[in-house]
């Protein structure tokens, strides 16, 4: 699959979400849950006055979605029940497979052992980031989507827009 990144190709937004609702109705036990989250950890930023910095716990919540959407989509539990064959010849979902379970054990001791500076606390901490770079990664092994400016802008869009509100709801709160 090609990855594009032309400007004319903004003009596919519409065609684009079309795409991406589709593909998130045809595996609703993957995709739900991951935006779900997204949506209830970035609302409860927005909300909440007390606690609105991200922290190492922030870190175990990205790991359990990562591991989640890793057991959805491993090969491990296919149409025939449990099995390891598809290890033997790996497909991109299979690796990306295990690479979501990789970054959710580095996450998880990265939380306990409270080895990561605060600025990487809050890049992979950050619900955001985790729904954008998991959606990707879903959308290039499904393969029916092209990874393009579109593509990017339809994932990018909801998050600019929490960023925005969560933004004005600090400035109100005079944060």
């Amino acid at each position: 699959m090609a990855i594009a990144f032309n400007i004319s190709s903004l003009a596919a937004i519409p065609e684009r979400v079309g795409d991406v609702i589709g593909l998130i109705m045809g595996e609703p036990l993957v995709y739900i849950p991951l935006l779900s989250m997204w949506l209830l950890f970035e609302l409860y930023y927005i909300v909440s006055s007390s606690d609105s910095d991200v922290k190492e716990s922030d870190l175990l919540e990205n790991s359990v979605s990562s591991i989640y959407i890793a057991v959805m989509i491993s090969p491990l539990f296919g149409d025939e029940g449990f099995s390891l064959a598809a290890f033997s010849n790996p497909s991109a979902r299979t690796w990306l497979s295990i690479i979501l379970f990789c970054y959710a054990a580095f996450l998880i001791i990265m939380a306990f052992t409270k080895m990561l500076p605060q600025f990487l606390v809050h890049v992979f901490g950050g619900a955001s980031l985790d729904m954008f770079g998991t959606m990707l990664a879903l959308i290039w092994v499904d393969g029916s989507i092209p990874i393009d400016l579109a593509t990017i802008a339809v994932l990018l869009i909801p998050i600019l827009l929490m960023q925005v509100f969560g933004f004005f709801r600090r400035m109100a709160r005079g944060y």
